[in-house]
């Protein structure tokens, strides 16, 4: 297809060419100064209108999603029960690509993890890496954003401790405080490592007395977690409280 230059085009032409047809644009950018290469930009990106990604295969999992959440809302306007309203789950690619049967992500935090890997001469190494830790309702795993695979995972059942300590990262980092789970090394925003914490010590304990952790169904918004969270602290999702949690709430005022 050879370029053709409209000078009559307008912002509109171009705006109605987008949502319909959609471009595609492919890029290798880089800046240099006095010769020398300083920056390197990689661009890849689609866009278009939402009928066209859904005509090619994108954004499926989205659209599924807010299907599904229209016609929950009818079947419940049309039974009468009430329907408060309420954000649909972000779908994440990453995760859909290594979830098993029946496991669901509980928590999501960016994370630098030390990867060890195979240096020159036969050693090892070990450099710390960006990616993300997940929390699911069957284990811990860190998804390797440059290599797109999982580059550590434990089950729930198979960790003995968690905690956060102080560690000397070297160089121009020096001390920080590290996730250690098992004699795994995570570092990340201090509020993110302390969520991960207490719900992962909160999952262990269940997962010690009961051998697994037990799971049940929102009564409100039908979404699956451990009985003793939909007990204790309610729904993330949609908010729904237990009678328990409203008596404590009411015997707290």
């Amino acid at each position: 297809m050879e370029p053709v230059r409209d000078t009559r085009a307008t912002l509109v032409d171009l705006l109605d060419r987008v949502l319909d047809k959609g471009i595609m644009l492919d890029a290798d950018l880089m800046i240099t100064m006095a010769g020398i290469p300083l920056i390197g930009i990689k661009l890849k990106a689609a866009i278009a209108g939402i009928e066209t990604m859904l005509e090619y295969g994108l954004w499926n999992d989205w659209d599924e999603a807010q299907r599904a959440y229209a016609a929950e809302g009818r079947r419940r306007k049309e039974l009468g029960l009430s329907f408060e309203m309420r954000t649909v789950p972000i779908i994440n690619e990453d995760a859909v690509t290594f979830l098993m049967e029946d496991e669901e992500t509980v928590q999501k935090e960016k994370m630098w993890y030390l990867l060890e890997h195979p240096a020159p001469g036969g050693e090892t190494a070990k450099t710390w890496k960006s990616g993300w830790l997940y929390l699911t309702n069957k284990r811990v795993c860190w998804w390797y954003d440059f290599d797109r695979c999982v580059a550590f995972e434990a089950e729930l059942s198979e960790i003995n401790g968690v905690n956060i300590e102080t560690k000397d990262l070297g160089g121009m980092l020096k001390e920080r405080l590290v996730l250690v789970i098992e004699n795994a090394y995570f570092s990340g925003a201090e509020e993110a490592m302390r969520a991960i914490e207490k719900e992962l010590e909160k999952r262990m304990k269940i997962s010690s007395v009961t051998g697994e952790v037990e799971m049940e169904t929102c009564p409100s918004c039908g979404r699956r977690a451990p009985v003793m969270e939909l007990l204790h602290e309610g729904c993330k999702d949609c908010g729904w409280e237990s009678p328990r949690l409203k008596e404590r709430a009411i015997l707290a005022q």
